[in-house]
């Protein structure tokens, strides 16, 4: 009994001893551990503020970056690639405007063509001032020949004037056609120039607008100026196009009926004081859309603003724009072969006048070689005064006979 109560009195000595060790240990331990997990609490909290901040920079980076170059596509491992816009594969053609930016609209406002072909056109050379302008007839109020920093205008003396132009039929405004003009405006009160389309419709020019079939479109600036205005419309299978110092203000798909003539009218804002409405320089002309839209339809393009010297083959200076106008369309469309075919009015002898022609049409063709058409790709003829447009002998009508054809042998 001794023996056993020594043995138990030795366990508990030993137990005692034991936890004596055991619990400094523990409470280290368990003290360690709170340690480790407060200074990982904290150490991942700093991480996470740290590289947060570094996340939201990262990603703030990624989203301006994709505002600047545009929408992208991933890559397998997430990064954004940008898609370069490519370039719009269609040939620019004859009064086709810029390429627009990438998300960006734009059309093309400044793409009026003048017509080739001129039917009527009033430099006002030779007039005398005071008189009636001899190349118009008055439909109603008072408009004289006048001058103007030296140089001759139509004034319209009353506020409201109207006039037209003295043609050989009622009926001359072809399709396609173009009108072209220029018109002063003092900047004061109600100035207006209208350009009257009979049958059809009535345009009305202001300083910085353009009002037709009701509607009033300002120019982009809307900016009025004391001075010369470039007013000018086209025609064409219904559509009418309104144009003011070249910005197009009226795009009209279908007017309601053909017009075969026109008249133009102005109201004055001070007449009498020494300021009326005035215009110059009216040119009515045939054409005025693109040349190979023309030259497909029609098979072929005539020009009569190709002008030479007075019974020679050398051309002018101011042939220069139509030959550039074809040469620019030959160099867009490459397989264009044209024929270049010269005429003459009735004056002189008919051998003398087939000489003539035929060596106009090689010198019209020379041109547009040096302006690098290849030759093959033109032939040049000459015909005389064996095909008028035009059968009798006015003036008028030998300027329309005194003309270059480019004719269409393929495409």
């Amino acid at each position: 009994m001794k023996k056993w109560m020594l043995l138990l009195g030795m366990a508990c000595l030993w137990a005692v001893n034991t936890d004596a060790q055991i619990l400094p240990k523990v409470k280290r331990s368990a003290t360690n551990k709170t340690a480790n997990e407060v200074s990982k609490k904290v150490n991942k909290g700093i991480d996470g503020l740290f590289n947060g901040k570094k996340k939201k920079k990262k990603k703030k980076d990624q989203e301006k970056a994709a505002e600047q170059t545009g929408p992208g596509t991933q890559t397998k491992s997430g990064a954004s690639t940008t898609n370069t816009p490519t370039t719009d594969p269609t040939t620019a053609s004859e009064g086709a405007g810029n390429t627009p930016k990438q998300g960006q609209y734009q059309g093309n406002k400044s793409d009026f063509i003048s017509g080739e072909r001129v039917i009527f056109w009033d430099t006002l050379a030779n007039e005398w001032t005071g008189e009636f302008p001899s190349r118009w007839d008055l439909v109603f109020g008072t408009v004289e020949n006048g001058r103007f920093n030296d140089g001759n205008v139509i004034a319209f003396i009353n506020n409201n004037s109207k006039i037209m132009p003295l043609m050989r039929s009622k009926a001359y405004l072809p399709d396609p056609f173009t009108v072209e003009a220029d018109v002063y405006f003092h900047g004061k009160g109600n100035e207006a120039y209208y350009i009257n389309l009979d049958q059809a419709i009535s345009v009305r020019f202001s300083n910085a607008s353009v009002k037709a079939n009701g509607s009033t479109t300002y120019l982009s600036d809307r900016k009025g100026i004391v001075g010369w205005r470039k007013i000018a419309l086209s025609y064409h299978r219904g559509a009418l196009k309104v144009y003011l110092d070249g910005e197009r203000l009226v795009n009209m798909p279908r007017i309601k009926k053909r017009p075969p003539s026109l008249s133009i009218s102005a109201l004055s804002h001070n007449s009498n004081g020494g300021k009326p409405a005035m215009i110059r320089n009216i040119k009515i002309a045939e054409g005025g859309v693109p040349l190979y839209r023309r030259l497909v339809t029609d098979g072929k393009v005539i020009f009569n603003t190709i002008q030479f010297d007075y019974n020679k083959a050398s051309l002018r200076p101011s042939a220069r724009a139509s030959i550039d106008r074809i040469a620019a369309m030959m160099k867009e469309q490459a397989n264009v072969r044209l024929s270049v075919e010269g005429h003459t009015d009735s004056d002189g002898t008919n051998e003398a006048n087939q000489g003539l022609s035929e060596r106009r049409a090689a010198a019209v063709k020379s041109a547009l070689v040096e302006q690098g058409i290849a030759a093959d790709r033109l032939q040049s003829k000459g015909w005389g005064e064996e095909k008028p447009l035009e059968t009798d002998d006015s003036p008028e009508a030998k300027q329309q006979n005194r003309r270059v054809e480019f004719i269409l042998i393929s495409q």
